[in-house]
């Protein structure tokens, strides 16, 4: 079964168009991704602007805010985006989010290990997994 993650863009971003691994700048994004990424087949990231880019994909500079945009922009983006989600879950694919909980709320369902937490306690736990794996691969043999 392919795993799927899904992560939040966040606010600082890169001046230039990039790949979107580098693109996004936020702590959370970084952490997000240094976490989940051994784990999972695939990583998406969605994009208020672009809706769910790849990870390796290019993205160019924008400023665009999805809680600024009319409701109805709000909307249909997260309409195109639960469509292209569920269109992986029919494939067979199991979804991990590493969104906030506005942005994922109205997605298909999916595992979502920092659901219900605000961004200090996310990092935290994100902090707290790296180093408990860390130290797994540092235990001798």
């Amino acid at each position: 079964m392919t795993r799927i993650a899904i992560l939040g863009c966040s606010k600082m971003k890169a001046e230039t168009a990039c790949k979107t691994r580098n693109f996004y700048k936020g702590a959370l994004f970084k952490k997000s991704l240094e976490y989940i990424e051994p784990q999972v087949d695939k990583v998406l990231v969605l994009s208020g602007l672009y809706g769910l880019v790849e990870i390796d994909g290019a993205v160019a500079p924008y400023e665009y805010n999805l809680y600024k945009a009319p409701i109805a922009e709000r909307k249909a983006l997260k309409e195109r985006v639960a469509r292209e989600i569920q269109q992986l879950i029919d494939k067979g694919a199991t979804i991990i989010y590493l969104l906030n909980d506005e942005y994922q709320k109205g997605l298909p369902p999916g595992e979502a290990p920092l659901h219900g937490m605000r961004l200090g306690p996310r990092l935290q736990w994100l902090n707290n997994k790296l180093k408990e794996r860390k130290n797994a691969q540092e235990v001798p043999a």
